[in-house]
This record gives structure tokens, C-alpha cells and sequence, in this order.
């Protein structure tokens, strides 16, 4: 089986896209590359135009509690995300960083922040190999 892993988005992701298009920053429709493979009908017609059969797709859920306003801000930095906020100027970037977190902060409960991280994995068998199984 050939395995595609495509993320789904999360809440905060949202928020994020609301405050940089606040800031005049433009969006791409979907903002994110990955959010045209989070349908699972899409990630299925993808597998199938490949060539692959019997294709299945699973939603395989890997969120976690961030635990602060910093371990969100990791999130944001190590992603694809970093390159849109660095669309703006320094000094906007600085102003940007401290007014998102803190409305993030306000979001915090007593197990942190939940990051709601979904992944579809989809399969499907190679025919010749599909042929194989059933002799």
C-alpha cells in the first residue's frame, strides 16, 4: 500500500489568517498548501489518478495540549507559517507576535491549549500487486 499524509487545519490556524488579512496581508484561497488535501474525497481522486485501486482514506487524529503561549508561537515559527508572517515589515512582525499570542493566552485552560491536528492517511494497492493477492 502507498501511503499520502495530508493535514488538516486547526481553530488557531483561523485566528492566525484573521490577524495577518487585519493587517492588510493578502491570502491565497486555501491560505495553506495543505488545506487543498483536506478533503478526504480530494486525497481519494489524488490516490486513484495514480493509478492505485481499493484506495481507503482515514482520519487519524494527533492533536496535543500546548501548554504555553510559546509552544504555540514553535507552531507558528517552524511552519509554513513563519513565511506569511514574515510578509510584514520588522517592526509589524514584533507588534504581530505580541498581539496574536496574547489573545492565544487568553485561550489557555487548565491543560493548556488544545492544537487540533488532524491527518488523513490514504491508501490504495498497486493493481499488479492487487492481482497477486487474490490467486
Amino acid at each position: 500500500r502507498q501511503r499520502q499524509m495530508c493535514i488538516r487545519d486547526s481553530p488557531m490556524v483561523h485566528l492566525f489568517v484573521e490577524q495577518l488579512e487585519a493587517r492588510g496581508i493578502e491570502m491565497n484561497n486555501p491560505p495553506f498548501a495543505t488545506q487543498r488535501l483536506s478533503d478526504p474525497d480530494v486525497c481519494k481522486e489524488l490516490v486513484r489518478e495514480v493509478g492505485l485501486e481499493s484506495v481507503d482514506v482515514d482520519i487519524v487524529k494527533v492533536g496535543y495540549h500546548l501548554q504555553c503561549d510559546d509552544d504555540w508561537w514553535a507552531v507558528v515559527w517552524n511552519s509554513g507559517m513563519r513565511g506569511l508572517v514574515q510578509r510584514l515589515a520588522d517592526d509589524q512582525q514584533s507588534e504581530f507576535k505580541k498581539r496574536h499570542l496574547e489573545i492565544a493566552q487568553s485561550l489557555f485552560g487548565e491543560k493548556g491549549l488544545w492544537l487540533n491536528v488532524e491527518v488523513l492517511v490514504s491508501q490504495g494497492m498497486v493493481p499488479a500487486l492487487a492481482e497477486k493477492q487474490l490467486l
